[in-house]
């Protein structure tokens, strides 16, 4: 049901509102797998929703989960490089 609204509020660029109900659903997802994909998703709202901090955290679960790994630790290293967040680039890096 989350994830289907996030999906919903994405058609409509109402990125808070994705990233919001993708939380929700990370809350309430039994699977590794699948919550790592959630993760993902959900660093991408957050991006969009111009929430770095909250975009680079979930791009690095998703890192961690096994959800394209590359290119979630990327997109996380990328938006610390941008907003100068050492501590999270040292994370990635490790």
């Amino acid at each position: 049901l989350h994830a289907d609204l996030a999906q919903l509020y994405a058609r409509m660029d109402r990125w808070d509102l994705v990233e919001r109900e993708l939380d929700l659903a990370l809350s309430r997802e039994p699977s590794p797998e699948r919550s790592a994909a959630l993760h993902f998703f959900a660093g991408d709202a957050a991006e969009r929703a111009s929430a770095p901090e909250r975009a680079i955290t979930h791009y690095l679960a998703a890192a961690s989960g096994g959800y394209h790994p590359a290119e979630s630790l990327l997109a996380a290293e990328r938006i610390a490089q941008r907003i100068g967040e050492r501590e999270h680039r040292v994370k990635i890096l490790q």
